[in-house]
């Protein structure tokens, strides 16, 4: 007889070969598209303190333009640099004309037939005419030159009253700038936008538009070098108390993941 016995012993172990790899913290964090405008004027030559501010976001306040005792002949000049933090971005820039009114009625207008303000009526004014923009992508020297692209010139004409016009800075089609569609503004450098006022005219085929040489001297920067020549002797009594107003928004939409966007599109 072959006897068999089994013997438990209670608490006994095993060990097996491991190994733990951890990571912690995984984290994603949203990239943040942040523009930032600035702003210098001059007004027949004078800095505009009201109108000049560092880079910032614009509140309330903040007008490119306040000027409320314009004469023909008058003009200014300013530049808008556009900075967008650290991303590139597409640009663009949205006028709305949203007055152009008669105000009230003087002596010198109703002798040219002129008409007393209807006051429902904020678009029955003759100033918007009388006033010629130039807007152009400058280099950052306040200064027209003939290399730098026109973006619009002439009087607001081109503003629909009360309707917003959207202007391409930066977009799938096109780039002020450089000239080539698709090509974003670069998130680490400012892009400059030059524009000038006249009351009066400061028509190109009149030789009043007069772009210097490219700039290669410092005699070529800076507001006393003028980029318009304003010429006020053609304006007449019709504006005289007249006003307008119009707004002006900049906004800036993330260009990685997004090739196809125009400013013709609906801003989210």
């Amino acid at each position: 007889m072959i006897a068999v016995v089994g013997v438990v012993v209670a608490g006994a172990t095993g060990a097996f070969f491991s190994d733990t790899e951890t990571s912690t913290g995984n984290t994603f964090t949203a990239g943040a598209i942040d523009l930032k405008i600035d702003n210098s004027a001059w007004h027949n030559g004078l800095p505009v303190q009201g109108s000049t501010w560092n880079p910032k976001d614009l509140v309330l306040g903040d007008f490119f333009f306040n000027l409320s005792d314009i004469k023909p002949g008058d003009w200014e000049e300013d530049t808008i640099s556009l900075h967008v933090d650290n991303n590139d971005a597409w640009a663009c820039v949205d006028v709305t004309l949203t007055k152009d009114d008669e105000v009230s009625l003087k002596e010198p207008e109703e002798d040219l037939g002129d008409v007393a303000d209807e006051v429902s009526d904020l678009f029955d004014g003759e100033l918007a005419q009388e006033l010629q923009f130039m807007w152009w992508a400058d280099d950052g020297d306040n200064v027209l030159e003939q290399d730098e692209e026109v973006i619009n010139s002439g009087n607001l004409g081109w503003a629909p009253e009360g309707q917003t016009v959207k202007v391409t800075l930066a977009d799938a089609n096109d780039n002020i700038w450089t000239g080539i569609g698709g090509d974003p503004l670069d998130g680490e450098q400012p892009y400059y936008i030059g524009k000038a006022f006249c009351m009066g005219n400061l028509d190109e085929e009149d030789s009043t538009y007069n772009p210097l040489d490219n700039a290669g001297n410092e005699d070529n920067s800076g507001p006393d070098a003028r980029p318009v020549d304003c010429d006020g002797k053609d304006v007449t009594n019709w504006s005289q108390s007249d006003s307008v107003m119009m707004d002006i928004s900049f906004r800036a939409e993330q260009a990685r993941n997004n090739p196809d966007f125009t400013c013709q599109q609906i801003n989210n």
